[in-house]
């Protein structure tokens, strides 16, 4: 019997999530597509620490990952309104 590796896979980022716009591609360019946003602020309510880089994106050139940045911080914020206290 051999031993197979694991490799483990780096963590996708959170910008990366972001610029996607649903799973199939579908919508690419699309700066009002809500994308994977409802992933995004999941994770924030889970890791509330990544909040920093869901606002640096609020300032992306892609204004799509901007507009998604917004949504993710407004959606987990709803949840969690201590989430974006200083």
């Amino acid at each position: 019997m051999t031993k197979q590796r694991q490799v483990m896979k780096r963590p996708e980022s959170i910008r990366a999530m972001l610029c996607e716009v649903d799973a199939t591609g579908r919508g690419r360019g699309n700066r009002l597509a809500v994308g994977r946003a409802k992933e995004v602020a999941a994770i924030l309510l889970d890791h509330p620490k990544k909040a920093a880089q869901v606002v640096e994106c609020l300032w992306d050139e892609d204004a799509g990952v901007a507009n998604r940045a917004a949504d993710a911080l407004e959606r987990a914020s709803y949840s969690n309104s201590n989430l974006l206290a200083p």
